[in-house]
């Protein structure tokens, strides 16, 4: 499923009422993101428990991001 950047930074957006902050390692990789407007898909990380790892299909980039809750 396609997600849409609703509002937020690296270290707390909100996509479909839920809210999620990117790792702080790889805060660099989302320099070029558009918080409001950017489609993401969001994956399990199946290496990292507790982990979901967000691809921006606009810039062809994925990076580890925590469910911070609804």
């Amino acid at each position: 499923h396609i997600w849409r950047l609703v509002s937020g930074t690296n270290a707390r957006f909100e996509i479909g009422g839920f809210y999620f902050q990117v790792a702080p390692f790889e805060d660099a990789y989302t320099n070029d993101w558009l918080w409001n407007s950017d489609d993401i898909v969001l994956y399990s990380d199946p290496d990292h428990v507790g982990w979901y790892l967000a691809y921006n299909v606009r810039l062809g980039t994925y990076v580890h991001v925590l469910f911070l809750g609804a």
